[in-house]
């Protein structure tokens, strides 16, 4: 795609202005949304949650067969320990007010894991397709098009609207990811030999990775059964087979491997994990969430689509590529068939009924944006006279349906959560009766009839400043003496 000096400017602070609309709208949204009551208890940590952070690696739960809350998902609840403090703490030292401050913490670390995203998924795109500024900036547009808010996040929702799942699922994702480059790196430039200071740096995130997403681990059993059946079946000269047998690359897979094995039998005693319902019902109910997935709207239609007609452009342009990328989606398929398939083995929450939602569908749309950034770029750059202003219309038309779709930023979402902290702001009283319109750092206002919950809130709120040190918060159902300490 080549355009003269004065389109190309044109296109260029399009492009600009689009994507600094969309990274402005999006932290508009993040600012407005309420936060949820896994944040604070996550945070604090309440009691149940002070476990994991005392057994990061889950030692004391092998050897005594303890089950606590967290149990295998240390760093997650690290991350948002440490953000609820520090992070709060850093907004806090710019912005006065608590309560804005509040807010501001977990949109900025929203925002942060945005361009966190369009970051890795442009490093992943440059290194198979390089680009100039020009497609860079297309890359961009087209990856943070599919962060989603409105009726697209049910199924292909990446930034959570409850803050605590951002620590959860797209954060240790994208820290996976980028653990994951250097090897992506290797294959693709057939430089097996890594640096010495990525050696050093992937110890550690080794196990970072591991104890964190409960993804994590099962994507990584599907990586290592598909590369052992095609070690076996393709050619011993294969470049799989050479990267695979490469001193610096089969250690740290097998080290990996090892890792998540043994952080997986720690899950095992994660007092969270239920399953109440018999494996063929959990495949039953993942029937019905898949076909929820696919139709409560069109995301992953028009996704296909888009997809569809990619691969139909490259093969009518007789590109050379063609088959290096069908052959791309066709692993990219292979893993999410395996991998959704094995979601039922994971168990069961109230919370998600229908096994597979947009957060335990993550990593496939991961893999789908890429493809579709990947090939996308593609197409333009090939710069086909017969077919460019064509494609630049249908790839114009799928923006402005995503963005169309977007465009509901509920300003007003977290409104009465306000007025609620306000409330406790700004009381003098000692002992200050919480208001009970409004669930605020819980997901229901009954919770507040828990003790430990309110323990748990007063802490925070201490922390937050929300309310002062010989403050207290509490409900008329308990006893006010009761000490929240």
């Amino acid at each position: 795609m080549t355009f003269s000096k004065p389109y190309s400017r044109l296109i260029i602070i399009l492009l600009i202005l689009f994507l600094g609309f969309d990274l402005i709208l999006s932290a508009y949204h993040y600012y407005h949304l309420s936060f949820d009551g896994d944040l604070t208890k996550i945070g604090t940590p309440i009691l149940w949650y002070e476990n994991v952070m005392n057994d990061p690696f889950g030692i004391n739960a092998v050897t005594t067969k303890i089950e606590y809350g967290g149990a295998g998902r240390y760093f997650c609840h690290q991350y948002t320990v440490w953000w609820c403090k520090y992070g709060f703490n850093l907004v806090h030292s710019f912005i006065k007010d608590p309560v804005v401050s509040v807010y501001l913490m977990a949109s900025l670390f929203a925002m942060l894991v945005h361009v966190m995203f369009l970051g890795i998924s442009y490093v992943y795109i440059r290194l198979v397709r390089p680009m100039n500024g020009l497609f860079t900036l297309c890359c961009l547009c087209i990856c943070t098009l599919f962060i989603q808010y409105g009726k697209y996040y049910h199924s292909i929702g990446i930034i959570d609207r409850s803050s605590s799942y951002i620590f959860f699922y797209a954060f240790p994702l994208l820290i996976f990811a980028l653990y994951a480059y250097p090897f992506f790196k290797a294959y693709q430039t057939a430089n097996y030999k890594l640096p010495t200071w990525i050696h050093l740096m992937l110890i550690p995130l080794t196990f970072i990775v591991s104890f964190s997403c409960a993804l994590i681990q099962p994507i990584i059993f599907i990586i290592a059964i598909l590369s052992s059946i095609f070690f076996i079946y393709l050619p011993k000269d294969s470049r799989w087979n050479q990267f695979l047998k490469s001193n610096h690359i089969l250690f740290h897979f097998l080290f990996l491997l090892a890792v998540c094995l043994y952080a997986f039998y720690v899950t095992q005693f994660n007092v969270e994990k239920t399953h109440i319902n018999t494996l063929a019902d959990r495949y039953f109910l993942l029937i019905k969430g898949i076909y929820y997935l696919f139709f409560y709207d069109t995301a992953l239609i028009y996704m296909g689509i888009w997809i569809g007609i990619n691969l139909f452009m490259l093969n009518k342009m007789n590109d050379a590529s063609f088959k290096f990328y069908r052959n791309q989606l066709g692993l990219i398929l292979l893993f999410s068939i395996l991998y959704v398939g094995l979601l039922p083995f994971g168990g069961y929450r109230t919370y998600r009924p229908y096994i597979v939602r947009y957060d335990t569908f993550m990593p496939v749309t991961f893999a789908l944006i890429y493809f579709i950034g990947i090939t996308t770029i593609h197409i333009l750059a090939l710069n086909n006279i017969k077919y460019s202003k064509g494609y630049i219309g249908l790839i114009v038309l799928f923006i402005g349906i995503f963005t169309w779709v977007d465009r509901d930023l509920e300003s007003n979402h977290n409104k009465e959560q306000k007025e609620v902290l306000y409330i406790l702001h700004h009381s003098t009283d000692t002992l200050i009766n919480m208001p009970r319109h409004c669930n605020v750092g819980t997901w229901s206002t009954t919770d507040y009839d828990d003790e430990q919950i309110m323990v748990m809130l007063n802490k925070i709120f201490i922390q937050w400043e929300i309310i002062k040190p010989y403050q207290r918060v509490y409900v008329k159902a308990l006893n006010p003496a009761i000490k929240n300490e």
